[in-house]
């Protein structure tokens, strides 16, 4: 079984490939579900969270919302420092037990899907890290075609990130996906099928 990271800015098409990798056998995990799963449901997290960014966050006991998180979380590099180290620990855990748990299913290939997984200095965890990279103006594009986020928000969000080329120097594996969804599919595929030689 192959542990691979997968990350890759804001609009780079990170989620495209992931979901190919799924369709294609690999066994997938969301680094961003399991970090709402906490935030959501362990007490010392919620607890934590009230303290730094209001009680408000949680409006019913079985819930959180996500969008008033993420406005205060995202106002400023500060907050949201404070938030990631708040709950990288526990995601870290988490992706710890899967990985345990899948050594004994023992898919062709596991994938950890993590927009901070470099942020969160967890590229140590894994046999090899992806980065899926674009062009700004192409991220741009894709993030805003999403709908959720404005331009303003789009551009803040981007200098939160860690930097392309940082991304890629300390990559294993890069996909450049500045092209076609089918040029992107073919560049997975053949990454996927390079993976699965390793494991021969």
């Amino acid at each position: 079984m192959f542990f691979l990271g997968l990350t890759g800015g804001l609009g780079s098409g990170k989620s495209t490939v992931a979901a190919f990798f799924k369709a294609w056998g690999a066994e997938v995990y969301d680094a961003d579900d399991i970090a709402k799963s906490i935030i959501g449901n362990n007490e010392t997290v919620k607890h934590k969270i009230c303290l730094l960014f209001g009680e408000d966050i949680y409006p019913s006991t079985h819930d959180f919302n996500k969008t008033l998180l993420a406005e205060r979380a995202f106002t400023s590099r500060e907050n949201q420092e404070k938030l990631n180290a708040l709950i990288h620990p526990y995601v870290k855990e988490k992706i710890r037990e899967i990985h345990q748990t899948a050594l004994k299913i023992n898919p062709p290939l596991l994938v950890i899907e993590a927009s901070m997984l470099f942020e969160a200095g967890s590229e140590n965890m894994y046999d090899g890290v992806l980065v899926v990279t674009a062009p700004t103006s192409c991220r741009m594009d894709r993030a805003l075609k999403r709908g959720s986020l404005s331009q303003e928000q789009i551009i803040f969000r981007m200098s939160l990130q860690m930097p392309e080329k940082e991304k890629i120097r300390r990559a294993d594996y890069v996909i450049h996906n500045d092209g076609s969804i089918e040029a992107l599919e073919a560049k997975a595929k053949s990454l996927y099928s390079k993976l699965l030689e390793t494991q021969k």
